[in-house]
């Protein structure tokens, strides 16, 4: 059996700094929520988000069987260029100045996996990096990684928004 201290140790080996555990149970207030906020059209030209509600808010429906969620972060490094000035080296953000975070991020769940022998264990696993519906702000406020701040994006107390 795994424990959750040994998960989130090989979590923070391959490189995630945050990592917590939450049930894999519907989130029915969360799903009510944003059901409303689609019925408002506030999602505006975003149509894809219409598209598979019961599976964003209930893991069994991605994971069959599913009985916890591992939600994962990396903070934003904040690693800027110098900016300009009279070398006139334009200012990039830090999230494009690494390779593209859905493919990081998805090998970091594959090293995860491989670590705590969930293949050999006959874990159903899947890893998810903007490539299914999941409620990711909802599950890292349930797994403890912070709340949800007036941006309406996961602030995190030791890495900020």
């Amino acid at each position: 059996m795994l424990s959750a201290r040994d998960i989130k140790e090989v979590a923070h080996e391959v490189g995630f700094d945050l990592c917590g555990i939450t049930p894999a149970v519907a989130l029915d207030s969360a799903r009510g929520r944003f059901e409303e906020w689609l019925a408002h059209a506030r999602n505006g030209s975003l149509d894809y988000l219409e598209r598979n509600v019961d599976k964003r808010f209930d893991a069994s429906l991605l994971v069959d069987g599913a009985e916890s969620v591992v939600v994962c972060g990396v903070a934003y490094k904040n690693e800027f260029s110098d900016g300009y000035g009279d070398s006139a080296t334009p200012r990039v953000a830090s999230y494009a100045l690494y390779e593209d975070y859905h493919d990081t991020i998805r090998g970091m769940l594959r090293q995860m996996a491989q670590r705590l022998g969930l293949i050999e264990r006959g874990v159903m696993w899947r890893g998810f990096s903007d490539s299914a519906p999941v409620a990711e702000k909802t599950l890292a406020v349930r797994a403890g990684l912070g709340a949800i701040g007036r941006n309406s994006l996961l602030i995190a107390p030791e890495y900020g928004s």
